[in-house]
């Protein structure tokens, strides 16, 4: 049998369409919205620009709407075309392939409206940070997610040291590579977070700011509560989210997903928890083996708790659990077990995305802590030390 050419272009049009991998929708119940914004810090010249140029940083918005409010659902790419292989190329060595990220879509809203009866300036505020030389991309489905539980959440890039970071115009800044971030240099991991802290102290300022929020919302009646934020991060960024707790009382809570803490470290009163690894990881990390948490434990004054998730790795607290464990990336069991941990990745996904959830509700909504108090039936794989 024979096909004509249009037959052909039909076919590899299907053929490319159906290439893209569609990432389950988040389990809450609002719709997502996703926006980006780039801020200019005019008051603080950006120490780690050659240029010496003023500090400018990008941020993502995940907005929680009804979801009778989305007039329009859309498939939302989990990263842009410029960021996707750059992010492919520094995730190599995990067996990560080329075009395997530039493929994953999102479900999320593109188009929403808001009504003030609604109560949306009670929508409460998080900061989701990454950790160091990564990027705020990989952390893009746990920001859906956690939106999708009616939070309000705000990732960003830290210029020049992130592993790259992507401006509207499409110019794109990768990290140094001079010793500017040689992390074996004293001091030089404390003095590169003292400039996260700055960036989110600032975000945090810019988001007390109508314009600013109109830009990052789906509408402008959609609003949330700027006074005050909790603060979640990932390694570097796990203390660089309990150093803003030390410096900045707008920060009402901060959970530390797995970082050893670096700097001085005072008196926090805020609600944290630190959420480490336990069983038979490479190295499980928790206050037994790591005498940063036991120190930053003895400092936290009031409501806290030290929990770990057996048999994940460091990098596990990342959305690639989530990517390899529902199929959207294809790696080998060897390189995910060392990667991710043995611990399924949809299941380890699951259970720090609820731990993190519960903690922003009581944070931020007076929500219970049973789930803290000990051990949980539905989570056997958490250990609360």
């Amino acid at each position: 049998m024979m096909f004509g050419p249009h037959f052909l272009i039909s076919s590899l049009f299907t053929l490319a369409i159906s290439a893209n991998v569609i990432l389950p929708s988040p389990s809450g119940p609002y719709a997502v919205t996703q926006n980006t914004l780039k801020l200019t810090d005019e008051s603080r010249v950006d120490s780690l620009d050659p240029k010496h140029g003023k500090r400018q940083i990008m941020v993502s918005s995940f907005y929680p709407v009804k979801s009778s409010a989305c007039e329009k659902p859309c498939e939302i790419p989990y990263m842009s075309p410029n960021a996707a292989p750059i992010v492919e190329a520094f995730l190599g060595p995990f067996g990560i392939q080329g075009g395997a990220l530039g493929k994953i879509r999102m479900q999320g809203c593109c188009k929403a409206t808001c009504q003030e009866s609604n109560g949306n300036g009670e929508i409460p505020l998080v900061f989701l940070l990454h950790g160091f030389g990564g990027t705020r991309l990989l952390h893009n489905a746990l920001a859906q997610e956690l939106a999708s539980m009616g939070f309000a959440i705000i990732t960003m890039d830290h210029t020049f040291e992130s592993v790259l970071v992507e401006f509207p115009d499409g110019t794109v800044i990768r990290p140094l590579n001079d010793s500017s971030l040689d992390t074996t240099i004293p001091g030089r991991l404390e003095s590169l977070q003292d400039i996260r802290v700055d960036d989110a102290r600032f975000v945090m300022s810019q988001l007390g700011s109508k314009d600013v929020v109109a830009k990052l919302v789906p509408d402008s009646r959609c609003t949330f509560n700027a006074e005050r934020a909790a603060v979640i991060g990932h390694s570097v960024g796990g203390s660089t989210s309990m150093k803003l707790l030390m410096k900045d009382l707008r920060f009402v809570g901060g959970l530390n997903l797995d970082g050893e803490q670096f700097g001085e470290i005072t008196d926090m009163q805020q609600p944290a928890v630190l959420f480490g690894t336990t069983g038979v990881t490479p190295v499980p990390h928790n206050s037994t083996s790591d005498p940063s948490w036991a120190k930053t434990l003895d400092h936290l004054k009031g409501w806290k708790r030290e929990i770990g998730l057996n048999n994940i790795s460091h990098t596990g607290f990342t959305d690639i659990s989530f990517l390899v464990g529902t199929g959207a990336l294809d790696i080998p069991k060897e390189a995910a077990d060392q990667f991710i941990g043995i611990l399924d990745g949809k299941r380890s996904f699951e259970i720090f995305s609820t731990y993190v959830a519960a903690f922003l509700d009581f944070v931020l909504r007076g929500g219970k802590t049973a789930l803290f108090d000990g051990p949980s039936e539905k989570f056997p794989e958490i250990v609360v030390l």
